[in-house]
């Protein structure tokens, strides 16, 4: 009780525990892990949001649109008031109503972008959002944390064939963004004892005697108004706390457009590398095929080469085989005669002399 009287007086004096002024935020963070998983880091206020699809049948009442589910879960993790397991705290319950009030009151998404043939098959997507810590503003960090979680989900692409639904995988097909109209952005406004604070923290929240939620687009577009406890002023909501809603969502916008891209020039990287690494894969099986029939192919002209010089070889042996013996079978034939010669010589010779 002591702390709290402290902020109380604190703020009546203008000061707030964490040293900023009344009208200042904190630092949001926004880290896209994959598509449809986010995390938010709102000083100190950390939020998981993640997306599931899958292809159900469509409600008898909308046989052309599909659904989306919001399914709020604050544990223990994030504080000592939602250690009631299997119950969901009133805050939790209050969080829901603002998220579904702020997406699918405002008619962000269209629906019937998520129907696949009508009357049979439509896409139902399931947004689980989870508290880890909770430094304050539970509400603001779950709306931006499902938005983000909502802008980088990609839905499979569909190609029908006959009566058969063919869903491609990320591998055979680049998924589709979701058809999103707008972004409503929230802004919370603490009120305590007619001061008013905006984005207030733990503590800030626990003393509050009243609140002010405002989602709003960058289009200057009012899509939830929510007040509660004190009482404030049609004048005053347009005079004061609209116009620091109004900058509020550009800054968000252009802070979550900008953590989209980081992580899709961080993606494209990546399918890049891994593409590369597949032709590279490929080139090196080739290379492998390649080598055992470059090496048959060698062996079978080294052994022709082989053959042919054997047969070289042979035929020169054969020749000089032929040459000797025919030299040999000339010289035989030259004795031959020779001793004739001198036979024929000796016997005229005996004539001659008888």
């Amino acid at each position: 009780m002591d702390h709290l009287r402290f902020v109380r007086q604190a703020l009546k004096e203008g000061n707030r525990l964490d040293l900023r002024k009344k009208e200042d935020f904190r630092e949001v963070s926004i880290t896209i892990h994959k598509f449809g998983h986010v995390e938010v880091n709102m000083g100190g206020t950390r939020i998981f949001s993640s997306i599931t699809a899958e292809v159900v049948a469509p409600h008898p009442d909308r046989p052309g649109e599909g659904s989306i589910h919001f399914n709020i879960e604050f544990g223990p993790m994030a504080g000592p008031e939602f250690s009631n397991l299997g119950k969901p705290s009133p805050l939790q319950t209050v969080v829901r109503h603002r998220v579904e009030k702020l997406l699918k009151g405002s008619q962000a998404i269209d629906n019937e972008a998520l129907c696949i043939i009508a009357g049979e098959k439509v896409w139902s997507l399931r947004v689980d959002i989870r508290a880890v810590t909770n430094k304050g503003n539970l509400n603001d960090a779950s709306c931006i944390a499902a938005l983000g979680a909502l802008l980088s989900f990609r839905k499979a692409d569909v190609d029908f064939c006959g009566n058969q639904t063919i869903i491609h995988t990320e591998e055979e097909r680049e998924p589709l963004p979701l058809p999103i109209h707008h972004l409503p952005f929230p802004t919370t406004f603490a009120l305590v004892d007619g001061t008013w604070i905006v984005d207030p923290s733990f503590q800030e929240e626990s003393i509050a005697t009243g609140n002010i939620l405002i989602g709003i687009n960058k289009q200057n577009e009012i899509c939830i108004l929510h007040t509660s406890g004190e009482a404030v002023t049609r004048e005053q909501l347009l005079e004061l706390y609209v116009p620091i809603a109004t900058q509020r969502a550009m800054d968000l916008d252009e802070l979550l457009q900008n953590a989209i891209t980081k992580y899709e020039e961080t993606r494209r990287h990546k399918r890049m590398k891994r593409i590369d690494a597949r032709t590279l894969g490929v080139l090196s099986v080739e290379e492998d095929t390649k080598k055992p029939a470059e090496s048959s192919r060698r062996k079978s002209t080294i052994s022709a080469d082989t053959s042919e010089t054997t047969d070289i070889i042979m035929d020169k042996q054969e020749k000089e085989n032929f040459d000797i013996s025919t030299s040999n079978h000339d010289g035989a034939a030259s004795m031959d005669v020779d001793e004739t010669t001198k036979k024929k010589k000796k016997k005229k010779k005996k004539q001659s002399i008888s």
